[in-house]
């Protein structure tokens, strides 16, 4: 796989079209953290098609929520059933 930054796909964008068609391109924000890949439009259809009605992307939980969840499955795993969860 192939990365770039955001500015440097700006200067290149043609250059990084064609190499998505051999290989997905990683787009890195600040070089480190990845923000989006570029991928060709074949295999972004066998994609979608694998993943079917999935969202394309879920909200991201809040903290608040990973820890309710967490703290649901740890009590679920010891019998208790919080707000309903069966």
């Amino acid at each position: 796989m192939v990365n770039t930054t955001p500015s440097d796909l700006r200067t290149h964008l043609s250059h990084y079209i064609e190499q998505a068609a051999a290989e997905p391109v990683r787009i890195l924000s600040r070089g480190l953290r990845e923000c989006a890949v570029l991928v060709s439009p074949g295999f972004y259809d066998r994609a979608t098609l694998a993943l079917g009605d999935e969202d394309y992307a879920a909200s991201p939980l809040t903290e608040d929520q990973r820890y309710q969840a967490e703290l649901r499955t740890f009590l679920a795993e010891y019998g208790v059933h919080v707000d309903g969860d069966r």
